[in-house]
């Protein structure tokens, strides 16, 4: 079974939480749908793949940086960290302006997403007294049920949009790009799919 929650607390495996006048029992369980389970792996992925998007941008602003450089110098760094460096530096690079807004724009929506991604993937899984599949939410006051596939689809196209849009803009006449070329900095632009 595993450990139970109830409200804030933590309480043993055989305790029971009481729960909109219903006593509840729950704890550990890993869900056995496998599409459920597939679709919380994409989602782990593409976020991945968010991470290192935000990792290139880096890069973008930064001159004479191999990828791999990049890499290692931000192996260890937290999704939050890797954007607000990339924050301070297209501040640094670009100055205030049009393309600054832009990335910012492009940073908020990436926070949003990893946001919406850790509410899914750091959910706290168990079972009900029914034996349902239920999920706390991050106060662990509340029980719900487990997010749907259709929900896990939806935000790993939402990440693959927002990666493809900063691809684009990081490719070669994409607007970062361009900017780093009308203020001179940076080096011809990249071509698109390439860090």
């Amino acid at each position: 079974m595993g450990i139970l929650v109830s409200g804030d607390e933590l309480i043993d495996e055989h305790s029971t939480v009481v729960a909109e006048k219903k006593k509840l029992t729950v704890g550990y369980h890993v869900p056995d749908d496998k599409d459920l389970l597939a679709a919380l792996g994409e989602i782990s992925i593409r976020h991945g793949h968010l991470d290192h998007t935000l990792k290139m941008m880096i890069r973008s602003f930064t001159e004479e940086v191999t990828p791999q450089e990049v890499m290692d110098a931000t192996a260890r760094e937290t999704s939050w960290s890797l954007r607000d460096r990339v924050k301070k530096l297209a501040r640094s690079k670009l100055g205030e302006g049009a393309a600054l807004v832009k990335v910012q724009a492009l940073l908020e929506r990436s926070g949003r997403l990893t946001d919406r991604r850790n509410a899914l993937i750091h959910i706290l899984c168990g079972k009900d007294n029914d034996g349902n599949p239920v999920a706390a939410t991050n106060d662990l006051k509340t029980w719900e049920p487990l997010p749907t596939v259709a929900a896990l689809h939806t935000l790993s196209a939402d990440m693959q949009k927002l990666i493809n849009e900063i691809l684009q803009a990081r490719g070669k006449w994409g607007f970062i790009s361009v900017a780093l070329l009308d203020i001179g900095t940076g080096d011809a632009p990249r071509r698109r799919g390439k860090p």
